[in-house]
């Protein structure tokens, strides 16, 4: 498996401004959770389902008591402290970043608070239906975010692209979790332990 460098370096061959055309997209305000099941597998979650679900099944259980049954095997799965958690998740998100947005992209701008927590309502709801699900350029500008075009600055795109692909490298092929970078150049990255699976 090639090593870091040699991904960076690979990615670099590739003359700036010709990588293609890239979608400009962010993604959701969504918290994830992560769930080890019964069996050992390890599943992600997006906490809005968490908190959906067990709604589903409260409301449906008191409808029909007879449900219980049904709902058993999915409830028993939550494990102690997991709804709660979820329900904490999803409200730190949101008051983290409606507070960055309202000290740092609005600060300047009058009703800064107001559109804030207006922008974070929207990206951290569930209405978007899936974490996965892209929000593109301009309806982030409709909710009022400052947007840059990479494309009108090949050097600024170049350097995003590689951050991009070396963090989605960092994601889906290893055990990393979380990372964070510093605007003095330190990095920092949290992994997940993996367990070989018993044949």
């Amino acid at each position: 498996m090639p090593g870091w460098s040699d991904l960076q370096d690979e990615l670099r061959r590739v003359e700036p401004g010709k990588r293609g055309d890239h979608v400009a997209e962010m993604s959701l305000l969504s918290a994830q959770r992560i769930a080890k099941l019964y069996d050992r597998n390890v599943l992600y979650y997006a906490s809005h389902s968490l908190v959906e679900q067990f709604e589903e099944a409260k409301a449906d259980i008191s409808q029909n008591p007879d449900l219980a049954h049904a709902w058993a095997p999915v409830l028993r799965s939550f494990g102690p402290a997991l709804l709660q958690e979820a329900r904490k998740s999803i409200s730190y998100g949101q008051t983290l970043v409606e507070d960055w947005l309202h000290k740092y992209m609005f600060a300047e701008r009058p009703e800064s608070a107001a559109l804030a927590h207006a922008v974070a309502t929207h990206f951290g709801g569930n209405q978007h239906g899936s974490h996965g699900r892209r929000i593109d350029r301009d309806e982030a500008r409709q909710q009022q975010l400052e947007i840059i075009d990479l494309e009108k600055d090949p050097l600024l795109q170049d350097e995003a692209l590689t951050l991009y692909h070396l963090t989605t490298i960092a994601f889906e092929m290893g055990p990393t979790t979380k990372s964070v970078i510093s605007s003095n150049g330190r990095l920092w990255i949290d992994s997940m332990q993996m367990e070989p699976n018993a044949q």
